[in-house]
């Protein structure tokens, strides 16, 4: 007789919560991405096969989940805002500590490049931080951060102003529902300006979440969300700049 393994599903994993996983990231290629670059030093390791710029992969699989000229659908379950302070890469790189308000850019001035830089000389990356659900299938939604920082922000602001402005009408009340009660569709567009050319983040509204299984699976993660971004767990989930 075949196992029935759907009789101890879940068995095991009882205690296991975000905090206990290592949530991969959804990053944008760009021409300098170690998956793409075989110039950059860390090439060999991250190289993906078929890789283009524009595509968005997950830096965890290690896999493009959505081509330049397609769209990915997400849930978006938790938003947090972080000044990420950075070591200059000239002298090693690396995160030396997340700040969680804004006071830490009073010290900071601006260089050159129109960079915070505190007077040790590390660098301040205000980064806005979302935590979100993406379909890897149609049936299988899995758990990623989306960063924004530099010109990525105002998409930032515009995605939060979208989700902020929903309002459900029951006929008795109205209301602004949780962020994970719709799903939105992320691709990526090509922008440039002075400094250069990259692909950027674009967010659409898709459709209101009727199935209430969904649903749950994103308000779970969105209760997990803080413990997962605060110190010091942030220090060690977000990545190496690409700025």
């Amino acid at each position: 007789m075949p196992i029935d393994y759907s009789k101890d599903a879940g068995a095991g994993m009882e205690n296991v919560s975000a905090k206990d996983m290592s949530i991969p990231y959804l990053s944008i290629c760009q021409t300098n991405s170690a998956e793409i670059d075989k110039a950059h030093p860390d090439h060999a390791s991250k190289a993906i096969d078929g890789i283009e710029t524009g595509d968005i992969f997950d830096t965890a699989a290690q896999k493009v989940v959505c081509k330049s000229d397609s769209k990915l659908r997400i849930i978006p379950c938790h938003y947090e805002k972080q000044w990420v302070e950075w070591r200059p890469k000239n002298e090693g790189g690396g995160i030396v500590a997340v700040h969680t308000d804004d006071s830490i850019l009073a010290q900071t001035t601006r260089n050159d490049k129109n960079k915070d830089v505190l007077p040790n000389g590390n660098l301040i990356e205000t980064t806005a931080v979302h935590l979100v659900l993406y379909e890897a299938s149609s049936d299988t939604f899995i758990p990623a951060i989306i960063k924004m920082t530099s010109t990525q922000l105002k998409k930032s602001r515009s995605w939060n102003t979208k989700m902020n402005s929903i309002v459900i009408d029951t006929g008795e009340t109205k209301f602004r529902p949780a962020s994970f009660s719709h799903t939105y569709m992320i691709s990526t567009v090509p922008e440039r300006n002075q400094s250069g050319s990259w692909f950027g983040w674009k967010v659409e509204l898709d459709a209101r979440i009727e199935d209430e299984a969904l649903y749950l699976e994103g308000q779970s993660f969105y209760e997990q969300g803080a413990k997962l971004l605060s110190p010091p767990q942030a220090s060690k989930a977000l990545p190496e700049s690409s700025e």
